[in-house]
């Protein structure tokens, strides 16, 4: 029991952390870029969820406790490994997609055909 109530925990920080990264995506940089940031991030967070959850309601035996265990390290060292590797990832979606370009507003654009013809005197 205690584990699921970790994992949802843990969960819900993941999802408010995954909608606020996405909705600060979104301003700077649009909705597309954004949805690959979101989901992206809420993937992982699925992950390292379970990953935390399952970590935090391991029973510990006595040898455990006093020697860490070389697969924990291991373990340890592919979950950093593929945190980097997604964050490494959008990164360069963002950069690929670069910066959005501002269009004028559509009210205040002077073009050729919003313009009053000249008088002919």
């Amino acid at each position: 029991m205690n584990l699921i109530i970790y994992y949802v925990a843990f969960m819900v920080v993941g999802d408010v952390a995954a909608y606020l990264l996405g909705l600060i995506t979104e301003y700077e940089w649009g909705s597309n870029v954004s949805l690959i940031v979101f989901l992206s991030l809420y993937f992982l967070f699925l992950w390292l969820s379970w990953v935390l959850a399952e970590r935090v309601t391991r029973p510990k035996s006595v040898h455990q406790m006093a020697d860490q265990n070389d697969e924990d390290k291991k373990n340890m060292r592919i979950m950093w490994i593929a945190s980097g590797v997604v964050v490494l990832f959008v990164i360069g979606l963002m950069l690929t997609i670069g910066a959005p370009t501002r269009t004028p507003n559509p009210a205040t654009d002077m073009s050729s055909q919003s313009r009053t013809a000249p008088s002919r005197n």
